[in-house]
């Protein structure tokens, strides 16, 4: 119960009190219920993998869930109170200023509309920007919007898989027609090096411009042989295999090699690494392909460290460490693509196949 007490006065003397009791049992009860509604959609709203922030009518965050805090860097303290445009969604990719009157999440407080868009971005607390697919909803009361809720997803991982799906679709396509191409050239190619070879042993003043043709069709063969490897369809048998074992067989393979261009290989490999189940030769093919890499991009005189450790219980940490040059941020995304390299003599297909294995 709860009692309220009020005097009676009469000519400037107490005369009696009125004494009033309420039961508060209901009421009690109401707003136990209240509470423990907003406690469960709070623990709804912080649960959640999508980003929720809740804005006024004025554009400035009031609700900011721990999934927004993880994708964007900035804790709720630090959201609540701003504009959400000025926080996450003031700068187009390409640098230029976005402008609030373009913006969705504004004009969803202005015209109450509901508007949804599949792929933007917002920006990170540390001044980085990632993909996003969000939804603005506006909340009405009397047909007057009195706040609006944004929902957002970080597309990063989406995006990734559409770029994938892409990339094998082309290499595809570039495969079958690589084999077309690959077979319809061998063929007279191969009549041209016989021919050159026989010509050799009687043009002896020619023979530098002979041995200069032979070195380009070889060259040529490299490259035909390569696109084959892409385009063939390869048959692969996974068994247990000790990566330890076939890590020593590479460098061993290519050690001659270095010795040549005074590079030395150095391993460091776990002993007690777990087998794993996989195609012995094309991951050989792989660790050849990423040595060659290496030593090609490397000065006389400098290491290779090769690594192998136990990650965790299911896979193994392998790391090829050189001490070339290395590759400038602009071409770091070009690496893999069909035909593209740094190197002088190199087909710019090797990490393409590696990729492929």
């Amino acid at each position: 119960m709860h009692f309220k007490t009020i005097p009676i006065i009469h000519g400037n003397r107490l005369k009696g009190i009125y004494v009033i009791g309420q039961n508060m049992t209901e009421l009690n009860r109401y707003r136990k219920e209240l509470e423990n509604l907003y406690h469960k959609h709070t623990l709804i709203l912080n649960s959640i993998a999508e980003g929720v922030c809740g804005i006024d009518k004025h554009g400035n965050i009031v609700f900011w869930n721990p999934a927004a805090e993880r994708m964007t860097g900035y804790k709720a303290e630090e959201a609540i109170g701003k504009a959400s445009h000025d926080i996450i969604h003031h700068t187009k990719k390409d640098g230029t200023p976005y402008s609030i009157d373009e913006c969705p999440i504004d004009l969803a407080i202005q015209d109450g509309k509901t508007y949804h868009i599949s792929e933007d971005i917002f920006w990170k607390k540390d001044g980085t920007h990632f993909p996003v697919s969000y939804t603005v909803t506006p909340v009405l009361e009397n047909g007057a919007v009195v706040d609006a809720v944004l929902t957002f997803t970080d597309i990063t991982e989406l995006k990734k898989t559409e770029e994938f799906i892409r990339t094998s679709e082309k290499l595809s396509v570039a495969g079958q027609l690589a084999a077309g191409i690959a077979h319809e050239i061998r063929n007279p190619l191969t009549a041209i090096k016989g021919f050159i070879q026989l010509l050799q042993f009687e043009l002896d003043e020619k023979k530098p411009y002979l041995h200069i043709i032979e070195s380009e069709i070889q060259r040529i063969e490299l490259i035909l042989g390569e696109l084959l490897v892409l385009a063939k369809p390869q048959a692969t048998k996974f068994t247990k295999s000790d990566i330890g074992v076939l890590l020593q067989h590479v460098t061993t393979l290519l050690e001659t090699q270095g010795i040549l261009h005074n590079i030395q290989i150095i391993t460091k490999i776990d002993p007690s690494l777990p087998l794993i189940e996989c195609d012995e030769n094309g991951l050989k093919q792989v660790f050849i392909n990423f040595l060659k890499n290496a030593m090609e991009a490397m000065k006389s005189g400098r290491h290779i460290f090769i690594e192998a450790q136990k990650k965790d219980e299911y896979s193994v940490l392998i790391r090829f460490i050189d001490e070339g040059c290395g590759i400038p941020k602009e071409q770091l995304e070009k690496i893999g693509k069909p035909f593209f390299t740094t190197k002088e003599k190199g087909t710019g297909l090797g990490i393409m196949i590696s990729k492929k294995i």
